[in-house]
């Protein structure tokens, strides 16, 4: 009776120090969190925002390979249309630091820091060389589905057809994956942020009759990101 007494208060006893330790590591990344949310939010306050803009390319070229002339063109004017609006939304509701516009094709050289190789657009989403960023320090926003908490563990990288091409993302385990459309803040490596940061506001795209437009998620994304800055500075 005394040892099976004694096995059990060991075992309780490791299960107190096992929650324990589950606690106090949260805790450690609760405040990671804090810290990089705030040290983000004051960086971009102070550096630009990089805009990446989708352009339906491969999908076109398709099209065009099969001699569908007019469809290929329908394709390019919807999604300049799209461009334009963003643009437009951004120049109008958008304060918390200066925006640039640049096309997915030129991801790469954004991730490698290679800006002088960016073409950047202007305001009516044509391109323009003349426009030059002299920053060394930048974040991403896109229009994009909501990927899983870029805390968890990697697990490797995948490829994914989008309508840009072959992309390659990471695949991370753990944390859900709401995958919901949203204007989604980004850091310069493309890597999702995530909260505190007040990291994505969402479109309801899949909800036509709550759908937000253009101008109300990013005039939402510019609030959240004011006050939350106000919170912390």
């Amino acid at each position: 009776m005394y040892f099976k007494n004694l096995a059990l208060l060991f075992f309780c006893l490791l299960f107190v120090s096992a929650a324990q330790a589950q606690t106090s590591g949260k805790m450690r990344n609760s405040q990671i969190d804090r810290e990089n949310s705030q040290r983000q939010i004051k960086e971009l306050k102070e550096s630009v925002l990089l805009v990446r803009m989708r352009t339906r390319q491969p999908l076109i070229d398709a099209l065009l390979k099969s001699d569908r002339t007019d469809e290929a063109k329908k394709v390019e004017l919807e999604q300049l249309k799209k461009n334009q609006e963003i643009i437009a939304a951004f120049d109008k509701y958008f304060d918390f630091c200066p925006v640039f516009f640049f096309r997915s094709d030129y991801s790469n050289f954004v991730k490698k820091q290679q800006l002088d190789s960016v073409v950047f657009l202007n305001d009516t989403a044509g391109v323009d060389p003349g426009i030059k960023i002299t920053s060394e320090l930048f974040y991403i926003a896109e229009i994009t589905a909501l990927g899983k908490d870029t805390a968890t563990f990697e697990e490797g990288t995948y490829l994914v057809r989008t309508e840009d091409g072959l992309e390659r993302h990471t695949q991370y385990g753990g944390g859900g994956n709401s995958g919901f459309e949203a204007l989604i803040f980004k850091s310069s490596a493309f890597y999702q942020l995530r909260r505190p940061f007040p990291y994505y506001s969402r479109t309801l795209q899949s909800l036509p009759i709550m759908r937000r437009s253009f101008k109300r998620v990013i005039q939402r994304a510019n609030e959240a990101l004011h006050y939350y800055y106000s919170k912390v500075y």
